[in-house]
């Protein structure tokens, strides 16, 4: 969501942008919104031409894994969205456009919307498949009043398109993420081992370490960057556990990997609902090569498929993945810059992009 609103700060718009589902509760689960950030919370503070607040609430709703449990902390949470103060309500209620993505600011949006008269445009961003992600029940109550109330619902592949569509009686916008082109082109490659293939995983979570295994491995000659906030499960002298990095840091490497990754394994075999996911797009706008299970299906001509736990095909799509004939630019061409979706997201002419 952040890219959205740097998207549209560009094309001068006010922005407020807002960060919810955080409480001591996620202290007690380590979340690296608050490990990794020194940014205040219940503050506002400026960001890169932003004005933000990170909302630290008393509690917010988290699964369980009880059906007992979620039945009984339904009582307490399905308070959540009353606990935003008054002023920043007043701040939301009064914008003109209001885009939510699949998160906590759910419950906080369909409290207000029951109990206030809104003349603001009133976007659904479907980031995630939220029943997929496991989280409490009452943000799917939420979720499913947000949908019928939104003016635009908007939604970044298909597989969330037809979720989406099948749950309410209106019809979603597919709508696929963009990245910023400028960002990618001006950013220098990383220096990295020399008369080495690098292959690099970017991601926050469901990364199948068995893979990362099997592949480095079977070729040792393969330096393989794993970045994000993943505790590693082993330790090998050709794998290299970032943890989480600036993005700043993170777009040089990706210039400099000869292989992307996206090894993910899923709590249900819909894997493939993130085949057109941000980091698929920002790989493919490198014109990368990019290992998927084959669940992810064949709709991208840069994915390189391979069979979850099986080593043999693990290893023949590495090998297919050195041999990958790069075409930078056909790739670069299905990939859009975020300014076109912040345009049709707030109801604007998409023709006046830059």
């Amino acid at each position: 969501m952040h890219w959205l609103a740097f998207a549209l700060r560009d094309l001068n718009c006010d922005v407020k942008f807002f960060t919810a589902g955080l409480s001591p509760i996620s202290n007690l689960k380590g979340d690296h919104r608050l490990t990794a950030s020194s940014f205040p919370l219940n503050k506002w503070y400026h960001f890169e031409g932003l004005d933000c607040f990170k909302w630290y609430a008393p509690f917010h709703p988290v699964n369980l894994r009880s059906e007992l449990c979620n039945r009984l902390s339904a009582l307490v949470f399905k308070h959540y969205g009353r606990l935003l103060h008054n002023s920043i309500r007043r701040i939301i209620a009064a914008s003109d456009v209001v885009i939510v993505e699949s998160c906590a600011w759910l419950m906080v949006l369909y409290h207000m919307l029951r109990r206030e008269r809104f003349t603001s445009r009133i976007v659904y961003r479907v980031s995630d498949d939220l029943e997929l992600m496991g989280v409490h029940p009452v943000l799917l109550t939420s979720e499913l009043n947000v949908l019928r109330n939104s003016d635009y619902v908007s939604v970044p592949n298909q597989r969330l398109k037809a979720m989406v569509d099948a749950k309410f009686s209106g019809t979603s916008a597919l709508d696929h993420h963009g990245i910023h082109a400028d960002i990618f082109d001006s950013s220098p490659a990383a220096t990295l081992r020399s008369g080495r293939k690098h292959a690099v995983f970017v991601g926050v979570g469901f990364l199948d370490q068995d893979f990362i295994e099997i592949a480095s491995s079977a070729f040792r000659d393969i330096d393989y960057h794993i970045i994000g906030p993943i505790e590693p499960r082993f330790s090998r002298d050709n794998v290299i556990w970032y943890g989480e990095i600036p993005f700043a840091q993170t777009v040089p490497i990706l210039k400099a990997a000869d292989i992307a990754l996206s090894p993910l394994k899923s709590l249900r075999s819909d894997v493939g609902v993130f085949a057109d996911s941000l980091k698929i797009l920002q790989y493919t706008y490198l014109g990368l090569p990019i290992v998927v299970p084959e669940a992810f299906g064949k709709n991208r001509p840069n994915f390189i498929t391979y069979h979850p736990n099986d080593a043999s095909t693990i290893v023949d799509a590495i090998n297919r993945a050195i041999n990958f004939r790069r075409n930078e630019v056909a790739l670069k061409s299905s990939v859009y810059d975020w300014k076109v979706l912040a345009l049709k997201l707030i109801g604007k002419d998409v023709t006046k992009v830059d």
